[in-house]
Parts: structure tokens; sequence; C-alpha cells
């Protein structure tokens, strides 16, 4: 079924810029027929207009009283109930008003054909749909070998990539009206709403009947380009990758686990990934990928119940947190942990350098704070940490911070070392909103920043060096990372002190 004559869908957006790796995956085309769900649920405003309507209320001067609105925000309200045909030109109701205001389900107004493109792994269809598909020029190398022309003979572009075998794949059935439903809305929507999700269980009848498949599936391999991401942290490259969806251009979750997963039952496509990656690394999705699927589920659903679903946002969080829960799970049983031990403190400091950048770059300290300061810095530190509910003292671990290097890295937070990034911290949050993260943090924490510098140091110890910390302290200093993390999100703090961290000789 696959194999040199099956179609390559060519790439629309591609960033071929950086270290990159092409993986062709193995799918099935399906065209089909289906509705354009761009608007899936009646809105509050359509929902109240229609009921007015429905209840005899035909003025608009009338409803906006009822409704305690302006008239001319109900007069548009009425133009889209009608352009839906949900309301007639005298502003009663028609059948398919009341079908809608029965489940609240906006109906189509408008069909599509396009083409849809199922994982043969999973059975569940890509995040990408398109009209008219346009193929890659390729030439076979060997089984797993593939080059692609992906311009053409006057501006010629090659790239090599990845065949995934179909080893283990078993029949697959063809895409439910409700998956390809789903495609077909996030192909359709704007960038905007791409990301929004719509209610499960409500699509009713009469717009499920409208879907269907047109013909049999046909075999496809759809491109996907796999990134290298660097930085780096203390004197250690942090190295992890990413895949793109090649139809939008952006990195895509969906695609990276779907790799991931696969390469969990695939050793030429693991080892392919790692060497691109490269196995000396710190690679923290190296680790994160091979743990069990079910498990990174369980821990993404604890996850998203403390912090809410605004952790899918910060995915690099989510790898962070549950290698810690799972380190600390694994201290609970017999034996000596003390590596389990050191990677709980190790992955604690790299969260809280991932939130405290990240929140150093979304409230900038202004420069103007530091016109006419002189050197030395303690009396003015000192009293920025009072002004957060800190002692005057807690500015020790940072008095020796220079005045050059906090200018010098006021615009970026990503290159300063611990000390200047907790200073520019601290004038973030003086400077700040009433609520500021880490302003939140310290009313919890009244010894902030000396429990953060600790923290950091104990980091680099176990890196680098035979220190023992022993169980307790891991889980003080997963307890601490739970608390910014959660003043990052906006979400309650659980207002517990790290402990003074506890070597074992």
């Amino acid at each position: 079924m696959f194999g040199p004559d099956s179609p390559v869908l060519l790439p629309k957006h591609v960033d071929y810029a950086g270290p990159q790796r092409w993986v062709l995956w193995p799918t099935m085309r399906y065209r089909v027929v289906s509705p354009m769900m761009r608007d899936p649920e009646l809105n509050v405003f359509q929902s109240a207009v229609l009921g007015l309507s429905r209840s005899g209320l035909r003025s608009s001067l009338d409803i906006a009283g009822m409704l305690k609105l302006q008239p001319d925000l109900v007069d548009l309200v009425v133009s889209d109930l009608q352009a839906y045909r949900y309301l007639d030109r005298h502003g009663g109701v028609t059948p398919a008003g009341r079908a809608a205001l029965r489940d609240g389900f906006v109906d189509p107004t408008s069909n599509v054909v396009t083409y849809v493109f199922q994982d043969l792994f999973t059975g569940s269809l890509l995040p990408i749909a398109t009209s008219v598909p346009a193929w890659v020029r390729s030439s076979w190398q060997d089984a797993r070998n593939v080059r692609l022309n992906l311009r053409s003979t006057g501006s010629p572009l090659t790239k090599n990539a990845f065949c995934v075998d179909l080893e283990g794949v078993g029949d697959v059935d063809p895409p439910g009206a409700e998956q390809i439903l789903d495609a077909v809305a996030r192909s359709t929507s704007s960038g905007r709403d791409r990301g929004r999700r719509r209610r499960r269980g409500v699509i009713p009848d009469r717009v499920m009947s409208r879907v269907s498949l047109v013909g049999s599936g046909d075999a496809t391999y759809v491109p996907l380009v796999l990134r290298l991401d660097k930085r780096r942290d203390d004197t250690v490259d942090i190295v992890s990758w990413s895949a793109c969806n090649t139809m939008t251009g952006q990195p895509s979750n969906y695609f990276r686990r779907l790799v991931a997963t696969r390469m969990q039952h695939s050793e030429p496509l693991r080892l392919r990934i790692e060497n691109f990656v490269g196995r000396q690394s710190d690679a923290l999705l190296q680790d994160y990928d091979r743990m069990d699927v079910e498990l990174r589920r369980q821990f993404t659903e604890t996850l998203e119940a403390r912090f809410t679903v605004r952790i899918r946002d910060y995915p690099v969080l989510i790898e962070l947190l549950s290698l810690m829960e799972r380190d600390l799970q694994r201290t609970q049983l017999p034996g000596d942990h003390q590596a389990e031990i050191n990677s709980v403190v190790h992955r604690a400091w790299q969260a809280h350098e991932t939130v405290l950048r990240d929140i150093v770059e979304r409230h900038p300290v202004p420069a103007a704070c530091l016109d006419g300061r002189r050197e030395p810095l303690t009396a003015f530190l000192g009293n920025c940490c009072r002004q957060l509910g800190m002692s005057f003292s807690e500015q020790t671990p940072i008095r020796k911070v220079e005045l050059s290097a906090i200018k010098k890295n006021l615009n970026r937070p990503q290159h300063a070392n611990t000390p200047v990034l907790l200073t520019l911290c601290v004038l973030s949050a003086v400077h700040g909103v009433a609520d500021h993260p880490f302003r939140r943090l310290a009313q919890a924490h009244p010894r902030l920043l000396t429990e953060l510098t600790t923290l950091s140091g104990d980091r680099n110890d176990v890196a680098h060096s035979p220190v023992k910390l022993n169980q307790e302290y891991a889980e003080s200093a997963s307890r601490l990372t739970q608390d910014t993390v959660a003043a990052f999100l906006g979400r309650p703090l659980q207002a517990t002190k790290t402990k003074e961290p506890s070597v074992v000789p």
C-alpha cells in the first residue's frame, strides 16, 4: 500500500532555517464533504434574543429594554440571526431557529469539500486539511530514506526525509463524522480562533447528516519537520526538540506527542531522533517522552486540576513538573534513591528559571528606576524587599549584583545569571501591579530570595559534586516550585515554606 508510488503532501508553510530533520508520516487521505463550523454555539445574546422572539416580542426596542442592552446591539444580533435564517423578516422564529434554540448549536450555512488525513497508528485525524493538495517530487534512496524536491528546477531545494515504518499497524476504520467536523473546523478557523474547542457531544443530527466520505482512502505521506530547541543553562546545554505542523508552520504539541509515542515502538525512529538531539545532551524531552503514555496522561490531568488548563500553554512546565513528580514518587519506594532526589532538585530549579525569566519578560523592569543609583545597592535592594513583604536582610543574596549587570540584562533576562535574574524579579515586582506573580510569591515566602538562591546552588552542587540532599528537602523544593507555578498562572498558593537543605553525610 505504502511505498515509492505513494504521494507526499507538499508543505505550505515551513521555515527552512536552523537544524531540522524531516519525517514522512504514513496516513490515509480521505475526500470529505463537511459543514464549515466557524461558530459552533449560540452566544448568550443570540440565545436571549431568540428566546424573547419566540415569546412574541418583535421590536428591537422592546427586546433591548427587556435585556437592558443598546438597541443597536440588538439590531446587530437580529441581523445575524436572520442571516442564519433563525428569524424571518418579521422577527418571527423559524423552525431552524427553534432547533438551534433547543440544542444551542449554530447550524452551519455552507459546506466545504476538502481532504483530511488519518493517522494509521491511532486512527485519529491529523490537525490539517486542504481543499487542493499539492505533491512533492520524491526520490527514494532505500526503504527508509527519501529525498524530497521541494521547489522548481530553477530554484531547487532538497531535503532528506526519514520514512516511518508501518510495523504493528492493524486495520483502521474510516474516520467518523465528528472527527471530520473537528478536523475541518480546525483547518478553516482563523489563527485567533484555532485554539478554541467546542463542546463535546452536542452536535445535532441535522449537522452530522451533512458529513460524508467521497470514495475510499488513499495512502499518503505527510511530512513533519522536527526542530532543535537549545538554550544555555549555566554550564549545561539544554537540548530538546519540537515537531512543526507543516501546513501552518507552527510547533505542534499534537505532532510531537505523535512522534514521541511512536518512538517507543520503533527503534529506527528513536535512534534517528536521539542522534539528532544528541545522546550526551541534558535533553528534557528525551526523558519525558520515554515516560509511559498513561503515566504522562495522569500527571497532565493532575496538573490541569491544580493549575487549570492554562498549564497547557507551557509544555516545558508540564514536562518538568511531571518528571519531578515521577521522581518524588520513586523516593517513596524502599532503597537508595539519591539520584531521584537530586533530579527533583535539578528539575525544580529548571522550572523556576523558566517561570522567573518569563515573568521578567512579561513584566519588564522600567529603566528609569535605576536612574541616579550608585553602588553599593544594599539599601536600595533592601527597601525593595521590604515593599514586597520580605525583611530588609533578604537582599543579602543579591547585594553584590553590579548595576551594570542589571542594566545589561533589563531586556534580555534569558541571559541573566541567578543573582541578576532574582534582582530583576524584585524590581519587576516592586514596579509592577498589585497581583504581580513574584509579589504574591514573596508574601507567601518571606525568605524567598534565600530559598531560591539555596535551591539554585544545590541544583549546581548535585549536578557537579557528590553532595547528598535528603528526601524532605526534595519535597520542600517541589512545594516551592508548585507555589511558583501557581503564582505565575494566577492560582492560589499553598503558602508552604521551603526548609533549609539537609545534607546527608
